[in-house]
This record gives structure tokens, C-alpha cells and sequence, in this order.
């Protein structure tokens, strides 16, 4: 999960509740399953690289929702339709039930003639979550939150920096894993070590002997709000929108 919300789970039951409405919903769900496996997969063949040396996934964290025509966002994309794009005001009322069904920062961006509405998935306030869990941890010296200047779409805005002291162990395993070529297995493995129990998944890459940058493991974070979006009952669809992934 990408946070941690008690009662989201409870909404989930009461949205599941009827058998009926779960049989309506199975094909559109399973069509967009396998839409999100197809697409995000070969959106993920190789890392990219960004900001010179920073490696990082090449997926946009922006996705496709598609609203019951006679469901209150669903009506309010009619209105933006009808109206025109331009009143930012009507898709600052659709955040509010996006945001009350995922827990997460979604902004809409845009509908399409098809009434689809595009949500964008801001990354910097789940990073900031990561980093007020991890100021907890005494296997810290410090981090931060980095900007990096990337115009592309699919690639990080933002990287978590955290350091270690240089005599901990997990200095001796950046070090290790350095002198191994970069093992990624193991930087991976230390990222992932990290950031357990902070509900945020993340990508590690090694930066010198103390440093790791940390970036969001886009992949799973597409993968959990697609799912999300999905639940929610005024939502006839949602899947990762497939024409910015596939834009130079």
C-alpha cells in the first residue's frame, strides 16, 4: 500500500459488498489488468538515465480514469466538456473525491472527447512522506530532497538523498557494492530495508560511499493507484495513460 489508511479498508468492504456489482465490473477490471501488464511492461525494459548519473525508471506516473456518466465526477467531466477546459475551478472539484478515495496527491490535468479524465501522480509529496519516517531511523546522518530538471514526462522530478555514517554498516555495504560493479541487488535490497513500513516503494541507486539517492518505484506506484481507482464505485475504468509513456 502507498499509505496507510484504516479506513480505506473499510471503504473497500462496503464497496464490495455486492456480489451483483462485482460480477458487472470483473470484465472492464480484468481488461484493464491486462492492459496495465502489457503497457508497463514494455514501458520498463531498461532504466533510463537522468540528471547525468542517476538511474531511474522511464514511466509516467500519470493515468486514464474513466467515470459512470451518471456519477457525480462523471457529470462534473460532462460540465468540463460542455463548458471548456479552461475553468480550473472544475478540476479542483474533482480532486476531492480522488484524493479521499487513494489518500493520494491526484490532480487532474486534462478530459478527453471520449470523457476521460487524465490524473497526474505527484511524486514529491509521497517522497516527502518517506523522508519524515525516515528521520525517525538512528541509521541516519541526514537527508534530502533533491529537484532534478527532467522535462521528460516518464522520468523522476524528485530524489530523496540519505546519508550514512561513514562507519555503518550500510556504508560498508554501499562500498561493497561499489567495488562489485554497482550490484544493484544489493543497493536495491538496502533501499527497499529503508523504506519498509513507510508505505512508499522506492528505486536506490548509490551515490559515493554514505549516499543513497532514492527515487519512487513508478512501476508499483502505477500499479497501486490504477488498482485504487478501480475500486472506487463512480469508476467505470482507469488504466496508465499509454500515449504519454510512448511520447519522445
Amino acid at each position: 500500500m502507498l499509505f496507510d489508511d484504516a479506513s480505506y479498508s473499510s471503504r473497500k468492504a462496503n464497496r464490495h459488498e455486492s456480489a451483483c456489482h462485482a460480477c458487472r465490473r470483473a470484465k472492464p477490471r480484468l481488461l484493464t489488468y491486462l492492459a496495465t501488464t502489457a503497457l508497463i511492461g514494455c514501458c520498463m525494459v531498461a532504466p533510463v538515465l537522468a540528471d547525468a548519473d542517476h538511474s531511474t525508471q522511464s514511466l509516467a506516473l500519470e493515468v486514464i480514469v474513466k467515470f459512470s456518466d451518471n456519477s457525480g465526477p462523471g457529470r462534473l467531466v460532462g460540465r468540463i466538456i460542455k463548458e471548456g477546459p479552461n475553468n480550473p475551478s472544475n478540476f479542483a472539484e474533482l480532486e476531492a473525491p480522488l484524493r479521499a478515495s487513494t489518500g493520494l496527491m491526484l490532480t487532474p490535468i486534462s478530459v478527453t472527447s471520449g470523457r476521460e479524465l487524465i490524473v497526474g501522480i505527484a511524486e514529491k509529496p509521497l517522497l516527502e512522506q518517506l523522508q519524515e519516517f525516515l528521520a525517525k531511523s538512528p541509521a541516519l546522518v541526514g537527508t534530502e530532497l533533491i529537484e532534478l530538471h527532467n522535462e521528460n514526462p516518464r522520468l523522476a522530478k524528485t530524489m530523496l538523498l540519505v546519508r550514512f555514517p561513514a562507519s555503518s554498516d550500510e556504508a560498508l555495504q554501499l562500498r561493497n557494492a561499489q567495488a562489485q560493479g554497482g550490484n544493484h541487488s544489493s543497493i536495491q535490497g538496502l533501499a527497499t530495508s529503508l523504506s519498509a513500513g513507510s508505505g512508499v516503494p522506492v528505486q536506490g541507486v548509490a551515490r559515493g560511499h554514505e549516499e543513497l539517492a532514492l527515487t519512487l518505484d513508478r512501476y508499483k506506484v502505477l500499479e497501486e493507484v490504477v488498482q485504487q481507482l478501480n475500486d472506487m464505485d463512480a469508476v467505470d475504468y482507469a488504466q496508465p495513460n499509454s500515449t504519454v509513456q510512448f511520447m519522445k
